[in-house]
């Protein structure tokens, strides 16, 4: 039996198509619905809207969770979290982007991108990793069959994103990150700046690795997100989008950490292309944490191992015979076909919101 869902249909959920969460945005009408149905996508085939509080599973709040900051309407989305409260109703929210979300109200399951594992229950709701999700790269760039590198007796690491040493811009990151931390910490904003400039942290860690003679690397800098973050270069063709996802391809490991939000999309795009994430570790709370042991698949380090990061990729690498390092690249390839495409991460929120309901 599908799972029955109850919320909300108001003309916002019509207007505002970017910001309603992504299993109501397959729902809400019926022939994207079907669509995706056809495909046999989990939101379509095991949930369904029904039009009372009383008979449904879950309460969702329709509206990720930035669009009730953004717009003054976090009062609307307390008020429905209390009524589905009352009915004692699971209530399930994704919040979206860079900053985490901080709730006015408590016991509620919160799916978000960006929080961090050491205090992010503290406000007496329960939040799990929610994945960037992508579409599939070996479709989207027309890739027959992912070719995995042969293993090399040294490692070649690669990063293509922003970062800089430069001094004057660490400055002014800096001023504008505490700036922002100053109206949070007053009351005067609802989002929550990076403990710490992330773009001169990022050079941190990546000239570690050049000055590390065991390894090769092929880093790509940018002054700005994505080149600059223009319309048109969100178009997969453009030749920044292709550089990227050629730098992946073109080397066995990627640097993966945190940007503007404590989480990397980065981290998602190397695994869809069969390559091993370094994943820099800043307090991040990932999908499924109970369900994969993450340490198996890729180099894992912390922020304390920083300047040891070159060692771990060597020591790591040296691991694993010829055979063994194309099934490692396999592994990492088939972890994001099983929990981080659409298709395999809808099907196992299924799963965890069956247990959530179940309680």
């Amino acid at each position: 039996m599908p799972i029955k869902i109850y919320t909300e249909k108001t003309a916002d959920l019509f207007a505002n198509n970017a910001s309603l969460n992504p299993i109501i945005n397959v729902l809400i009408n019926e022939p994207t619905r079907l669509e995706h149905l056809k495909v046999g996508d989990a939101r379509a085939t095991q949930f369904t809207l029904c039009n009372s509080i009383a008979e449904a599973d879950i309460y969702c709040l329709p509206m990720i969770w930035g669009h009730y900051l953004k717009n003054n309407l976090v009062h609307q989305a307390s008020d429905a979290v209390h009524e589905a409260t009352a009915h004692n109703k699971p209530v399930i929210i994704f919040s979206q982007g860079d900053a985490p979300a901080r709730l006015p109200f408590s016991g509620t399951h919160v799916f978000e991108n960006s929080t961090y594992k050491s205090n992010c229950n503290r406000d007496g709701n329960t939040h799990y990793g929610y994945p960037a999700i992508i579409r599939d790269y070996k479709k989207l760039y027309s890739i027959e069959e992912l070719v995995f590198r042969e293993k090399a007796a040294r490692p070649s690491i690669g990063f293509c994103g922003q970062a800089s040493d430069s001094i004057a811009e660490f400055l002014w990151h800096e001023l504008l990150r505490r700036y922002k931390k100053f109206r949070f910490d007053s009351g005067l904003s609802a989002y929550e700046p990076p403990p710490f400039e992330t773009v001169m942290y990022r050079s941190k860690v990546l000239n570690t690795l050049k000055r590390y003679s065991q390894v090769d690397t092929n880093f790509i800098l940018r002054k700005q997100y994505r080149a600059g973050n223009k319309p048109e270069v969100k178009n997969p063709a453009h030749p920044v989008r292709r550089e990227f996802v050629q730098n992946i391809l073109d080397t066995d490991y990627t640097v993966c950490m945190r940007g503007g939000g404590n989480y990397s999309v980065r981290f998602y795009e190397t695994l869809c292309l069969g390559r091993i994430p370094i994943f820099v570790n800043t307090d991040c709370l990932l999908p499924f944490e109970d369900e994969i042991k993450y340490q198996d698949y890729f180099v894992w380090v912390e922020e304390s191992e920083i300047n040891m990061i070159g060692e771990k990729v060597t020591q790591y690498h040296e691991q694993f015979s010829v055979s063994e390092f194309f099934d490692a690249q396999q592994k990492c390839r088939n972890l994001w076909v099983e929990y981080f495409s659409t298709h395999g991460y809808f099907n196992k929120l299924t799963q965890l919101i069956q247990r959530i309901i179940k309680g």
